[in-house]
């Protein structure tokens, strides 16, 4: 069996703040890419690791495109998926974009077994599935959940793993597709593989050198290989001028709050300070999560 794995696709109708050309077409044209690339290569499931929406509430239009793309064509490939923290509403599955793709079975999160192959799924903040009879078959966890590949992705970064100690803490998965770290990688080690394609697209400053990637996994040679997504020059997407006119301001920002800080010895981290405010105080579980979903936007923008 071969499987293609993707990264998130974050399909939204209208364009992040420094694209230029017509979005949300390129993101179709690239998701109709990999499809046909599936097909050409007998793959007989792709495996997408959650925030397969950039919101819950894309328009109509976008759900109903997407419910075509993925069941009435030629390709006739089952689509494994899983909730991401943009897929959900306040922490929620229901009344969502990707609810209604389940619901019209377009795509499944249900936890499958082929032969020799087994697809376990978890979303964000999903308790980890434990697969049982490990050895008697390929066991796939798709996952939504932020691996890194050896560093943190920013300075001060919380609540990530390496894929060497995620792949350590899980020896009974064989291969571990993951989501929400947006650049890619991959993970080889004691005989297990961990694959972060990262975004189909690139929508911020962080991701001007970024390359858009698929592997598919062959599950009788356990050989893997790597496609890079056609892609147009950088410069012809997106607004370069306006990305450095951004990256100058935000430097000018820190120099002057890096300035106040050493002469009044006062902090000024508001991240810190509001999540120092949600422990000092009795605070929602749905509102803290709705508050750290925020700051972790704000850092895929600004990294």
């Amino acid at each position: 069996m071969k499987i293609l794995c993707t990264g998130d696709w974050h399909i939204r109708a209208s364009a992040p703040q420094y694209r230029t050309d017509d979005y949300y077409n390129v993101q179709k044209e690239k998701i109709l890419w990999l499809l046909d690339l599936a097909y050409r290569e007998n793959c007989s499931l792709i495996l997408q690791p959650g925030d397969f929406f950039d919101s819950h509430t894309v328009p109509n239009h976008v759900v109903a495109d997407y419910i075509g793309l993925t069941t009435l064509n030629k390709y006739n490939i089952i689509i494994h998926t899983i909730f991401g923290q943009h897929d959900m509403r306040y922490r929620r599955k229901e009344n969502t974009a990707l609810g209604i793709l389940i619901a019209c079975k377009a795509v499944t999160v249900e936890n499958t077994l082929y032969p020799g192959v087994i697809i376990y799924h978890c979303g964000w903040e999903e308790e980890i599935p434990k697969p049982s009879g490990h050895g008697k078959n390929i066991n796939i966890l798709l996952i939504h959940k932020m691996i890194v590949q050896d560093s943190p992705l920013w300075h001060g970064q919380e609540g990530y793993i390496t894929a060497d100690n995620f792949l350590r803490n899980h020896p009974e998965y064989d291969l571990v597709v993951s989501g929400d770290n947006h650049s890619s990688f991959l993970v080889n080690t004691n005989g297990q593989t961990l694959i972060n394609c990262g975004s189909l697209m690139r929508s911020t400053i962080s991701q001007v050198e970024h390359r858009p990637v698929v592997y598919i996994y062959d599950t009788k040679s356990m050989k893997i290989t790597k496609h890079f997504i056609p892609i147009k020059p950088i410069n012809s997407v997106m607004n370069l001028d306006l990305v450095e006119e951004t990256k100058e301001r935000n430097l000018k920002l820190e120099a002057f709050m890096e300035r106040l800080d050493r002469n009044n010895n006062t902090v000024l981290d508001f991240e810190e300070n509001t999540l120092q405010l949600l422990k000092n105080k009795e605070i929602k579980s749905e509102v803290e999560g709705l508050v750290k979903e925020i700051l972790g936007r704000y850092h895929e923008v600004n990294q």
